[in-house]
């Protein structure tokens, strides 16, 4: 059981270490934010804050550079849920890591 939350406690670091490394200036630069909300073996939620949340060309960067991120680093399998919001404080817990 701990070398199982060893094991996704590191793939949550990789998972925020690319976060930060491609998605988070992109998100920055139009005035948005991403945040790992809960991260288990089969599902991945994020939070996006800020201008992002409503934006028109969010469902490209949603297919073009968000998913692409995650898949590489969870899996092809992991299904990645989106929770929208306009607020740009970091409002809330940190990721589960359940």
């Amino acid at each position: 059981m701990a070398e199982v939350l060893v094991i996704r406690w590191l793939a949550v670091e990789l998972l925020e270490s690319a976060l930060d490394r491609w998605v988070r200036p992109l998100l920055a630069a139009d005035g948005g934010a991403i945040e790992v909300a809960a991260c288990s073996e089969t599902t991945v939620t994020l939070y996006i804050r800020g201008a992002c949340a409503g934006c028109p060309g969010f469902d490209q960067t949603r297919s073009r550079v968000i998913e692409p991120v995650v898949h590489r680093i969870l899996g092809a399998n992991v299904e990645v849920i989106f929770e929208l919001t306009s607020n740009l404080s970091p409002v809330h817990a940190p990721a589960k890591r359940d």
